[in-house]
């Protein structure tokens, strides 16, 4: 298992991959203490989390979690390499293009 230190505005946070590199853990505090850890798990999402599209709400779900987190002092995020939540990049891109295309969205 590798890991290394994320230094965030308000926290260092340990990172581990696992599985292959299919998921990460941030990891704040020790898991194993009387505290209950905060835990999310999030799907990979270039659109917001990479390129910033505001019609997805993944990347500010992924910063509160952690901004949780940090203020629980305890706590992980297992983020999955599964684009869409594991429906893959090509029916993500479909489901974006699909308002657009109805003239939902102009």
């Amino acid at each position: 298992m590798n890991t290394c230190q994320l230094i965030r505005e308000k926290s260092r946070m340990t990172v581990s991959t696992h599985f292959d590199d299919r998921i990460q853990m941030l990891r704040l505090g020790n898991l194993t203490s009387n505290k209950r850890p905060l835990i999310r798990v999030h799907s990979s999402c270039q659109f917001s989390e990479v390129f910033g599209a505001k019609d997805c709400d993944c990347a500010s779900q992924l910063e509160a979690a952690l901004a949780q987190i940090e203020g629980h002092g305890c706590g992980a995020v297992l983020y999955i390499q599964q684009e869409g939540r594991g429906h893959g990049l090509q029916l993500s891109l479909i489901h974006i293009s699909e308002p657009t295309r109805l003239g939902m969205i102009s």
